[in-house]
């Protein structure tokens, strides 16, 4: 087991790489009150093609996300059942690159942790309960076709990537899921859910050796798996506008920006990507007090940036009577900055301020042990940032801004109201 401390952050890790190939971390905070587990798996949406035992292998779309739903189903009952007895409160959620499965407790985290390991492990599948879930995950697909929110996000990524899996729900269609069944849910699991594909981190008053100890229990899987390479993008869209239709009383958008299919240094381009929409349209920024004046935009603007193997993207967005108006207003901003410099007093603001965020959302168990397993997926030490605020000049932002914030990359999704379509271009 290792131990490191990171004074900056004032934090202490555990560490060990079991000999089943399971990486576990353990961050203890004597006297804590809560507990909390994080089980988490290096699969997701995205991964739809791939080599098991030397086979090329397809998953029908939505997959990860049903396997997600189906792993709580045990011989003995549900895990969502012995776990609330334990006193835990559990969940589990899907993303295009990871499936987590977790929960905080105040009490019997031994016992907690051993139903969580067990139940996602240990798969448990009949035909009766697949075409069970495949109707209820079918009325989740069908309430996502009506909300706006899901249909101006998805509408954007298909408008950014032409080949990418990113484009793709990761709930997946009722035609995709419905060709399912316990034998292809079993062969995923066996390929994606092995130890060595997968990190446990614990945060809380708990015992590091009495939780890997613990861990050590689960058995390997035999087999071998291969990745497959994401599809190459340009870093041009493939279509820059797209609108449709829908019960909305206003119109919502997002206009996206293509980023690099891949870095060597994930944590700077984070907090870069951070600065550069924070400086360009965040709450501090001028732009941001102009388009809340002229009630372009109202409180729920958002502004975000995501990496995924082989893609990236940046996204801002939200309900605006003219979505146009504010992508002008964005582009006039970036000219802006690339002419007369970042405002060095606005960049130092910025900067304290999202470093402030990051180190606060290490006081949340929860986010501690997310963040901890996204780094170890993505090779990347969550704890260096203090090193990177310190180093970062305003010229990088503002070239970072220059290079990804630009017409070439861009694609602009908008949901209208019903009968006040322009079209498609």
């Amino acid at each position: 087991m290792k131990t490191s401390y990171f004074d900056t952050v004032g934090e202490t890790v555990y560490a060990s790489h079991l000999s089943n190939g399971l990486q576990i971390y353990v961050m203890p905070r004597p006297g804590f009150t809560k507990q909390f587990a994080f089980f988490a798996a290096n699969y997701g949406g995205n991964d739809l093609t791939y080599q098991w035992n030397g086979q090329q292998k397809e998953a029908p779309a939505g997959t990860a996300h049903f396997l997600e739903h189906k792993l709580f189903d045990t011989k003995e009952g549900s895990a969502d059942v012995k776990l609330a007895a334990g006193g835990a409160i559990a969940n589990a959620f899907t993303s295009p690159s990871m499936t987590a499965y977790f929960f905080e407790c105040t009490e019997h985290f031994d016992e907690n942790l051993e139903v969580l390991l067990q139940f996602v492990s240990e798969p448990y599948f009949t035909e009766e309960s697949v075409q069970k879930e495949q109707g209820i995950i079918g009325q989740e697909i069908e309430m996502g076709t009506d909300d706006p929110d899901t249909q101006v996000y998805y509408q954007l990524l298909e408008c950014l990537f032409a080949k990418h899996p990113i484009r793709n729900r990761v709930i997946g269609t009722r035609e995709s899921i419905a060709t399912l069944t316990p034998a292809c849910l079993y062969e995923c699991h066996q390929a994606f859910y092995h130890p060595s594909n997968m990190v446990l981190c614990v945060a809380g008053d708990v015992s590091p050796e009495k939780i890997m100890n613990q861990a050590q229990k689960i058995s390997k899987n035999s087999g071998t798996l291969q990745r497959m390479e994401m599809p190459l993008e340009t870093s041009a869209p493939c279509c820059t506008r797209a609108e449709r239709e829908m019960d909305v009383s206003a119109p919502q958008f997002l206009l996206g920006f293509k980023g690099t299919r891949e870095t060597d240094q994930p944590l700077l381009e984070e907090i870069q990507a951070e600065l550069a929409l924070e400086a360009l349209c965040g709450k501090s920024s001028s732009l941001y007090a102009s388009l809340y004046a002229e009630g372009l935009i109202d409180k729920q603007f958002y502004y975000g940036f995501e990496r995924y193997p082989g893609c990236s993207y940046f996204a801002l967005g939200g309900e605006s009577k003219d979505p146009d108006a504010v992508v002008r207003a964005i582009y006039a901003r970036r000219e802006e900055i690339l002419s007369s410099g970042l405002d060095e007093s606005l960049f130092q603001q910025i900067k304290k301020a999202s470093y402030g965020r990051r180190i606060q959302s290490l006081d949340s168990l929860e986010n501690l042990c997310i963040s901890v397993a996204e780094g170890y997926f993505r090779k990347m030490d969550i704890f260096s940032f203090p090193g990177l605020y310190e180093k970062l000049p305003a010229t990088h932002i503002q070239q970072f801004i220059q290079t990804y914030f630009c017409p070439e990359r861009a694609a602009l999704s908008i949901v209208v109201p019903i009968g006040k379509k322009e079209g498609n271009h």
